[in-house]
Protein backbone atom coordinates (compact mmCIF):
# COMPACT_ATOMS: atom_id res chain seq x y z
CA UNK A 1 0.00 0.00 0.00
CA UNK A 2 0.94 3.20 -0.83
CA UNK A 3 0.52 6.75 1.38
CA UNK A 4 0.44 10.09 -0.58
CA UNK A 5 -1.43 13.32 -0.12
CA UNK A 6 -2.29 15.58 -2.94
CA UNK A 7 -3.28 19.18 -3.01
CA UNK A 8 -6.55 20.05 -5.14
CA UNK A 9 -7.15 23.10 -5.75
CA UNK A 10 -10.20 25.84 -5.93
CA UNK A 11 -10.13 29.32 -6.10
CA UNK A 12 -12.30 29.49 -2.62
CA UNK A 13 -11.69 32.11 -0.21
CA UNK A 14 -14.81 32.22 0.94
CA UNK A 15 -16.42 31.87 5.17
CA UNK A 16 -12.92 31.97 6.26
CA UNK A 17 -11.50 29.15 4.53
CA UNK A 18 -7.62 28.81 5.29
CA UNK A 19 -5.11 29.03 2.61
CA UNK A 20 -2.98 26.21 1.63
CA UNK A 21 1.05 26.37 2.12
CA UNK A 22 0.71 27.09 -1.43
CA UNK A 23 -1.22 30.31 -1.03
CA UNK A 24 -4.02 28.93 -2.24
CA UNK A 25 -7.45 27.27 -1.83
CA UNK A 26 -8.81 23.76 -1.82
CA UNK A 27 -8.46 20.57 -0.20
CA UNK A 28 -5.75 17.93 1.46
CA UNK A 29 -6.70 14.80 1.07
CA UNK A 30 -4.48 11.66 2.02
CA UNK A 31 -4.74 8.63 0.13
CA UNK A 32 -4.08 5.21 0.35
CA UNK A 33 -3.56 2.64 -2.96
CA UNK A 34 -3.07 -1.23 -3.23
CA UNK A 35 -0.25 -1.91 -5.41
CA UNK A 36 -1.79 -4.75 -8.16
CA UNK A 37 -0.14 -5.99 -11.28
CA UNK A 38 -3.74 -6.53 -12.42
CA UNK A 39 -4.71 -2.84 -12.64
CA UNK A 40 -1.95 -0.11 -13.71
CA UNK A 41 -3.34 2.32 -11.53
CA UNK A 42 -3.85 0.01 -8.41
CA UNK A 43 -6.82 0.22 -6.27
CA UNK A 44 -8.40 3.18 -3.67
CA UNK A 45 -8.09 1.74 -0.19
CA UNK A 46 -8.54 4.42 1.98
CA UNK A 47 -8.77 8.52 1.70
CA UNK A 48 -9.25 11.15 4.03
CA UNK A 49 -10.23 14.47 3.51
CA UNK A 50 -8.72 16.86 5.56
CA UNK A 51 -8.62 20.49 4.99
CA UNK A 52 -6.95 22.63 3.03
CA UNK A 53 -4.34 23.75 5.35
CA UNK A 54 -3.41 20.43 6.94
CA UNK A 55 -0.07 19.48 7.94
CA UNK A 56 1.54 16.62 4.53
CA UNK A 57 3.16 15.11 7.49
CA UNK A 58 0.14 14.73 10.47
CA UNK A 59 1.15 11.45 11.84
CA UNK A 60 -2.27 10.95 12.99
CA UNK A 61 -3.84 11.27 9.85
CA UNK A 62 -1.30 8.59 8.51
CA UNK A 63 -2.06 6.04 10.96
CA UNK A 64 -5.91 7.20 10.66
CA UNK A 65 -5.40 6.47 6.54
CA UNK A 66 -3.89 3.27 7.56
CA UNK A 67 -5.97 1.38 9.53
CA UNK A 68 -9.23 2.65 6.77
CA UNK A 69 -6.85 0.77 4.42
CA UNK A 70 -6.71 -2.14 6.67
CA UNK A 71 -10.25 -2.49 7.49
CA UNK A 72 -10.95 -2.28 3.14
CA UNK A 73 -8.56 -5.12 2.55
CA UNK A 74 -10.80 -9.19 2.13
CA UNK A 75 -10.03 -10.69 5.81
CA UNK A 76 -7.92 -13.40 4.25
CA UNK A 77 -5.42 -10.85 2.92
CA UNK A 78 -5.47 -8.23 6.10
CA UNK A 79 -2.04 -8.26 7.92
CA UNK A 80 -1.66 -10.87 11.18
CA UNK A 81 1.02 -9.73 13.33
CA UNK A 82 0.79 -12.96 15.86
CA UNK A 83 1.41 -15.25 12.59
CA UNK A 84 4.97 -16.07 11.50
CA UNK A 85 3.61 -17.24 7.70
CA UNK A 86 0.57 -14.61 7.86
CA UNK A 87 -0.45 -12.51 4.56
CA UNK A 88 2.98 -10.41 4.10
CA UNK A 89 1.59 -6.60 3.52
CA UNK A 90 4.70 -3.39 2.29
CA UNK A 91 3.68 -0.01 3.07
CA UNK A 92 5.96 2.97 1.55
CA UNK A 93 5.05 6.80 1.41
CA UNK A 94 7.18 9.94 0.42
CA UNK A 95 9.20 11.64 3.14
CA UNK A 96 5.58 13.47 4.34
CA UNK A 97 5.16 9.70 5.87
CA UNK A 98 8.50 9.16 7.45
CA UNK A 99 7.39 9.52 11.40
CA UNK A 100 8.33 7.39 14.36
CA UNK A 101 4.36 7.45 15.06
CA UNK A 102 3.72 6.03 11.42
CA UNK A 103 6.39 3.50 11.69
CA UNK A 104 5.40 1.86 15.42
CA UNK A 105 1.75 1.97 14.27
CA UNK A 106 2.80 -0.33 10.82
CA UNK A 107 5.07 -2.40 13.14
CA UNK A 108 2.01 -2.85 15.42
CA UNK A 109 -0.17 -4.02 12.67
CA UNK A 110 2.66 -6.59 11.32
CA UNK A 111 3.19 -4.09 8.23
CA UNK A 112 6.70 -3.29 6.42
CA UNK A 113 7.68 -0.26 5.97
Amino acid sequence: MHFDATLLTAHSDKEDAPPTWKKSFGCHPLLCYLDRPDISCGEALSRLLRPENAGSNTAADHVAALDLAIASLPKDTRPRPDEVDGPKVMASADSAGATNVLAAALRARGIGF
